[in-house]
């Protein structure tokens, strides 16, 4: 039911307190933990704070947060630290930690600066300034010695894991040999020498499990006199041999020796176990930002160690049974020169080839789960039991044997390895659940209760002890329940002892006691009969009668140490197990949906079905307790790989003595066979297929024909309400107020598109698809199990900038604290961190399981027991969904190694992936509300897991009651299965692929509005010659005569509109809700225009109602000149200097509830005030209309030109300069008439708008008139364009224009004319055509004079009455003697001149006139040369 604004008024007074904030010491006196229990309802995404889908943050900022993720993570660093040894010598009690006095400590080992601070791929993380392990020893106040930090930083290459990027590790040995440890360094040890603390590091990340061979840089001294050589036989998680010479040296220098392990992995630690000179071992994990500290705290002694392992530790993990099917195979290979690939191989019939190698690909790899349940503890408490029972015998050379565990008894002469205990202490170096404290613990009243008197399936268990800190440190202990289950031989298989349940106390001080309390219920102790191997007829989760032992255990082993208290809790039954009236009670019915509950990875008993759900291979022999060594795993043969067709070869091996039932027979054709072909939508009738039957109720059911019609419900109306519910709504909204919630969700999937409905289906790549129309942000899905953020659609944290979240220890390590409360305390802050940071979805937690210490993605898995696992991540999970964040939870499932992840064929039996791998997700679901699933990138069988419908709908959908958005893994260009059937898919129940779907691959079918009489339908086009017809399709009409079962369309529309409604669902559930804020709808994006040249406000309306809490903050702004903004009025002004068509925009984050927020752009465009609306081109003789608006001024209600009221009194258009014809009305502010000449005219359009104000100096009130104007120009008739210059003139067809006035010349130059073109244009004929006019100019011609220049006897030259300048001598121009003249007249008599020079050539002397004569015979050129020449040697002067 949505909430009204009303409502809203206390929204704060519902508000949950986080308990970290409260920072509560617990004071009751005894802690209760339920196991498989549901969800509380307040923790369910989409209930909210207040029980209304809203969800409120406990902190006021982001940076409040940090400061609380901090100190969390520093605290779940201290108490997920292992305390696995403690004490040296010879008798174990020397030095032990807590070193409380330290001050100069040395820290060796090249991973101390090379530190894991998580793990590589999409699990890493980007470690915060000032995060380091560095800043962790200066904050904890001990001093490190300089030099050997020095040596560690100039060559580790530093951490890989202090980035959030892709990268993976390439496991080379990088610590230094011994002579990097120079004399002079040594000489600093005395200084620092308090403690000496050696890290050993090991680091795994996505893409590639850890090497079980051919590890890099790996040497040993197996050479001539010792010389090292490359040792090819040693594994990654094993002691380098320059690490033991370090260690070596560190304990030959030092008294107090600490090994630290920093790895989200284990590593075989035997040999430092037994080792007296290493007096303490932690594993540390991996402490993400500020966690080290919570290590040098424990180490300190200001926090007791309280973790536990999470995997059983062993002295030779090559010896376990995982390992004969793990990874590559490299593990049997023994040439040790390079992995064998783990592939079918495709025998055609009549092929003889023998040669394996050269056989073609099938194109898969193989992996067998054949050690069944019997997976890391399970395995070594039930063989312990087996063997001390005699039911299995440890023979020489069997697959109990080694050569690592040969040499160990080599050493060790006194073990007896054939005996119960001999095998399990030479084997197991630390057992599942195990950590030391600094204190003691006393247990006492241990009893297991049932709340009915006979067993039934809604019994609840409750199992109660005391625990007392017997010791002198304050701590908190751990109470491990443990079931030991009556097992008959050849029965159903079972575990020795099996976790169901545990708790953590509190901190309890000296002699402090508090009782704890572990529930569990019926199914949490049933076993899965998956073969009916009891023979009742029955498959699925059964109880056999008998006494069921528990034990409170400080760890899996303690069920064999004396002293452990148990308490047995008998379930009746017939006397002897096997008898005909023998009875176990059936657990049929799921106990959260009441669907049944029975096998599902079956083959359907349809023949024509495309799919076998097998998942047991033709080959795998499963692991039984009946006869562990007979059953032992054996790595799959290359003819257990060669895929024959045509053969009778489905499985013919025993289960505890019965054969594999029919319902799981595959061949080895069939594998072939669905390797290489699927189902394809459209070509394929899917009548027979397991999904047919999951079609329901259609009635009502329509599609939008756009994305244009009206939405009259919005997603956020849906807030609060569920499309499976019944409940009737109470709603503002009219449209959905009294309908059911079921109901009101149809009318909400009616206003979608088709389309849109398949673009949900198919945008993923972290994110889901917005859909503004709807309400429906674009939701940002975020990658990263050790911090929310650290990956999204704009890629890493190292490439885009801080995350604003936590870099959070590793999983495995909050696994290691054993407490569920710290647990939900960090997923609570996660969610928080998703609330602040604008993340919705999580791709985490990672639920896979530590089926082998080499898989490279231990570090963000929780645990190697699914209910350890599954019970801690529901914590995390209530936590993080309380606050609207939906984690997918992954990979879902059996995806436990990177190695051929892509589409490996992974086999195991039901019983296993029930009780083993999908325990963890089924808590995941059920306990932590888990409202997100991503898929594996492996196939169960031959079916891929997002393909897979007993998976992703038989069990999750259905027997779990799940109802959320299912994600495949990573679905981009070569990275996984991108050929996944999205039909398929869509039925299996995948919601979304992560990765982009083009337009054209989104999934068949489309919507025709005519169909169904006008009601709309899907139609999908038919498959012709092998491709999809854009022109024949299938309806559900004619679906039938083309060959198809009726009813074939309908599924198409029922998964497509199902699955987008279920991803829809899961966002009106989820912070991406925004608490209702619908930012679309009620402040959305939008192009504001204002007034150029006025002073004008305007202010932003929005649809937030009055009791909304919102905020408005500018983040960016680019407004125009003129235009400012206020965000605390949001008021756009401008003033006179705004000018008409300028833009830009300014930003705006709009806080919702504090922590909810979007940045809206808001754009920017300043037009002219005044519109005219109208055609700017008039034919002459038509009519005419056109209006002048203006929407910025109004007059004030009650304003009077002489009345006693300020403000606008009148605003009066006008018009002038209008064509002829043409009139304007001021009451309608339009332009009608018909024109009757034709030509350009300017228009000016004016308001006046008169304002009224008081005058307060003179007392009275007075008006003022603005006038305000634009000009427009209207072109009437048919225009031709005339361009002079920069001046463009339009005038009539047909007419003449005036020439142009003359322009002024340039200097020494004459107008000529006006030309168009080249041609003169002639002003006296009518203009038809665009001219432009050019002015043409000429030279002006020049007038030279010249004159001799009698006291220089040069000729002087001048050009337009210009300068004289000399021209040339009379001397250079004399010439040969020519005749005698006509005598002249007689002059005066002058002055007597100088003898003159003789002439040469003929001696004739040319007198001053003949001179100027000749110089005018050079011509204007010559003379213009000199003049030049003349004029340059003056200045040269």
């Amino acid at each position: 039911m949505k909430s009204t604004d009303f409502k809203r008024i206390g929204k704060h007074l519902g508000v949950k307190l986080i308990m970290v904030l409260l920072c509560l010491t617990l004071i009751c006196s005894s802690v209760s933990v339920f196991a498989m229990t549901q969800i509380a309802e307040e923790d369910r995404m989409g209930h909210g704070d207040n029980g209304d889908g809203r969800y409120y943050s406990s902190f006021t900022s982001n940076d409040e947060l940090k400061a609380v993720t901090k100190e969390t993570n520093i605290e779940i660093a201290g108490e997920g630290a292992i305390l696995l040894k403690n004490g040296g010598g010879e008798n174990g009690e020397e030095d032990k930690l807590p070193y409380t006095t330290m001050k100069n400590i040395s820290v060796f080992g090249i991973n101390s600066d090379a530190f894991g601070y998580g793990g590589t791929g999409s699990g890493s993380g980007q470690l915060e300034e000032g995060a380091d392990i560095y800043t962790s020893f200066e904050a904890e106040g001990l001093n490190i010695n300089p030099k050997l930090k020095e040596l560690y930083q100039k060559y580790s290459g530093g951490s890989l894991s202090d980035t959030s990027a892709w990268s993976v590790p390439t496991y080379e040995d990088k610590e230094l040999p011994m002579d990097y440890y120079t004399e002079s360094i040594q000489k600093t040890y005395a200084s620092y020498s308090d403690a000496a603390f050696v890290v050993i590091g090991r680091l795994g990340g996505e893409g590639a499990d850890l090497a079980v061979e051919n590890v890099p840089d790996r040497v040993r001294p197996t050479g001539a006199n010792g010389a090292l050589e490359t040792s090819k036989n040693e594994h990654y998680l094993e002691l380098t041999y320059r690490e033991e010479q370090l260690i070596e040296h560190v304990k030959s220098k030092f008294d107090k020796v600490v090994v630290l392990l920093n790895s989200g992995n284990i590593i075989e630690l035997g040999e430092l176990q037994d080792d007296p000179g290493i007096d303490a071992i932690v594993h540390i994990g991996q402490t993400g930002d500020y966690g080290f500290r919570g290590i040098l705290k424990v180490l300190k002694g200001e926090v007791n160690p309280s973790g536990r392992t999470v995997d059983i530790y062993t002295r030779d993990f090559m010896v376990d049974p995982v390992m004969k099917n793990f990874g590559n195979g490299a593990q049997y290979d023994d040439v040790y020169e390079g992995a064998a690939n783990v592939s079918y191989k495709w025998k055609p019939a009549g092929n003889t080839e023998t040669n394996f190698s050269k056989l073609p690909n099938a194109g898969s790899n193989v992996l067998e789960y054949e050690e069944g349940i019997y997976m890391g503890y399970k395995y070594y408490e039930t063989m312990a039991d087996a063997i001390a029972k005699k039911t299995a015998t440890v023979e020489d050379n069997g697959p109990l044997y080694s050569a690592d565990i040969k040499a160990y008894l080599a050493e060790n002469a006194d073990v007896d390895y054939t005996t119960a205990d001999g095998w399990y202490d030479t084997n197991v170096v630390y057992p599942f659940g195990y950590g030391l404290s600094y204190t003691t613990f006393e247990w006492s009243d241990f009893t297991v209760k049932m709340d009915t008197d006979t067993l039934t399936k809604d019994t609840i268990f409750t199992a109660s002890v005391t625990v007392k800190n017997t010791g002198d440190y304050a701590g908190k202990d751990v109470v491990e329940i443990y079931m030991d289950a009556p097992y008959y031989e050849n029965g159903i298989e079972k575990a020795k002892v099996s976790l169901v349940g545990f708790a953590k106390t509190k901190k309890l001080a000296k002699n402090e006691s508090e009782t704890v309390t572990v529930k569990f219920d019926a199914y949490d102790i049933a076993a899965y009969d998956w073969n009916d191997l009891n023979g009742n007829n029955n498959t699925g989760y059964e109880l056999d009668a008998g006494d069921y032992v528990f034990y409170a255990s400080k760890n899996s082993h303690s069920w064999a140490d004396e002293g452990t208290l148990s308490a047995p809790v008998t379930l009746a039954g017939a006397d002897k197990y096997g008898e005909a009236d023998y009875a176990p009670v059936i657990l049929d019915k799921s106990q959260y949906t009441n669907v049944d509950v029975d096998n599902a990875f079956i083959n359907p008993d349809d023949p024509k079905a495309v799919y076998n759900y097998s998942s047991i291979s033709p080959t795998m022999t499963i692991m039984s307790r009946a006869d562990m060594i007979g059953t032992y795993p054996a790595s799959p043969t290359e003819a257990e790989r060669t895929l024959e067709p045509g053969k009778d070869n489905y499985n013919k091996n025993t289960v505890a003595g019965k054969a594999i039932r029919a319902e799981y027979q595959i061949t080895e054709e069939e594998i072939y066979n669905k390797i290489n072909w699927g189902f394809v939508f459209g070509r394929d009738d899917d009548a027979h297929e397991i999904w047919k039957g999951d079609v329901g109720d259609m009635n009502g059911w329509t599609q939008a024909a756009d994305d244009k019609g009206t939405v009259s419900i919005r997603l956020a109306d849906l807030m609060g309400t569920s499309p499976y519910s019944e409940a009737v709504i109470e709603s503002d909204n009219a449209a959905i107020n009294g309908k059911t919630e079921k109901e009101a969700w149809k009318l909400f999937m009616n206003q979608l598109t088709y389309e849109e409905m398949k673009a949900l289906n198919t945008i993923g790549f972290f994110k889901t698809q917005g859909i503004d129309r709807i309400g429906k942000e674009e939701a940002v899905d975020a990658d990263g199990p050790c911090t929310i953020g650290g990956q999204t659609k704009d890629g890493y944290i190292s490439a885009r900038g801080s995350s604003g979240t936590r870099y959070w220890c590793s999983a495995q390590m909050v696994a290691a604290t054993w407490n569920t409360e710290l647990a939900h305390r960090q997923g609570l802050l996660i969610g928080e961190e998703g609330m602040w940071n604008g993340y919705n979805g999580w791709y985490a937690p990672s639920m896979n399981t530590h089926r082998s210490p080499f898989s490279g993605r231990n570090f963000e898995y929780y645990s190697q027991d699914g209910v350890h696992g599954g019970l801690i991540t529901a914590a995390v999970l209530s936590g993080v969904s309380s606050r609207g964040v939906y984690p997918y939870i992954k990979h879902f499932a059996l995806n436990d190694q990177e190695t051929n992840r892509n589409n490996v064929r992974t086999w195991a039996d039901e019983q296993t992936i029930r009780e083993i791998y999908l325990r963890p997700f089924q808590y995941a679901v059920v306990s932590g509300g888990a409202s997100g699933v991503m898929t594996g990138f492996n196939c169960i069988g031959v079916v891929a897991c997002s393909e897979n419908y007993p998976l992703m709908t038989t069990i999750l959908r259905n027997e779990w009651g799940w109802e959320g958005t299912a994600v495949t893994d990573y679905q981009v260009g070569t990275v996984g299965n991108t050929l996944n059937n999205l039909e398929v898919m869509h039925r299996a129940g995948t919601n979304i692929p992560l990765g982009d779907r083009a337009v054209n691959a989104r999934g068949s079918g489309v919507w025709d509005a005519t169909l169904n009489n006008g009601k709309g339908g899907v139609k999908v086009n038919a498959w012709v010659d092998g491709e999809q017809s854009t022109k024949d399709f299938i309806t559900s009409a004619n679906e039938v005569s083309k060959g198809f079962e009726a009813g074939y369309v309908a599924r198409q529309y029922w998964f497509t509109r199902t699955r987008a409604m279920e991803l829809l669902y899961t966002h009106v559930r989820s912070n991406a809700i925004d608490n209702g804020a619908d930012f679309q709808k009620n402040f959305p994006a939008q192009t504001v225009e204002l007034p150029a040249g006025i002073s004008y406000s305007y202010a932003l309306e929005t649809g937030f109602g009055e009791y909304d809490d919102v905020k408005f903050e500018v983040t960016d702004s680019k407004l125009p000149t003129g235009v400012t903004f206020n965000a605390s009025s949001l008021t756009f002004s401008t003033r006179n200097n705004a000018v008409a068509g300028s833009t830009g925009s300014v930003t705006i984050k709009v806080s919702y509830d504090s922590w909810a927020n979007k940045e809206v752009k808001i754009n920017v465009a300043v037009a002219e005030p005044i519109k005219y609306d109208g055609s700017m081109t008039v034919p002459v003789g038509e009519a005419y209309t056109a209006t002048v608006s203006q929407k910025y001024w109004t007059v004030t209600p009650g304003a009077t030109p002489d009345g006693n009221v300020a403000g606008t009194v009148s605003v009066v258009g006008s018009v002038q300069g209008l064509p002829e014809g043409l009139s304007f009305d001021a009451a309608t502010g339009r332009i009608t008439g018909t024109t009757t000449a034709a030509g350009e005219y300017d228009v000016t359009l004016n308001y006046a708008v008169t304002v009224r104000s008081y005058n307060w100096w003179m007392g009275s009130f007075t008006n003022r008139t603005t006038n305000y104007k634009r000009v427009v120009t209207l072109e009437v008739g048919d225009l031709v364009t005339v361009t002079v210059g920069d001046e463009v003139i339009k005038v009539a067809a047909g007419s003449t224009i005036t020439a142009p006035e003359a322009p002024q010349a340039p200097e020494g130059m004459q107008f000529v004319g006006w030309y168009n073109g080249e041609t003169a244009f002639d002003f006296t004929q009518p203009v038809t055509a665009d001219v432009t006019l050019t002015a043409v100019f000429e030279p002006i011609p020049d007038s030279i004079e010249f004159r001799v220049n009698e006291e220089t006897g040069k000729i002087e030259a001048s050009i337009n009455g210009g300068e004289w300048v000399e021209v040339v001598s009379l001397d250079e121009i004399t010439g040969p003697q020519g005749a005698p003249g006509d005598k002249g007249d007689k002059g005066d008599k002058g002055d007597k001149g100088d003898q003159g020079a003789p002439a040469e050539g003929c001696g004739s002397f040319a007198g001053a006139a003949t001179a100027i004569a000749v110089a005018g015979a050079f011509g204007l050129a010559f003379i213009g040369i000199m003049i030049a020449k003349a004029a340059k040697e003056r200045k040269g002067k």
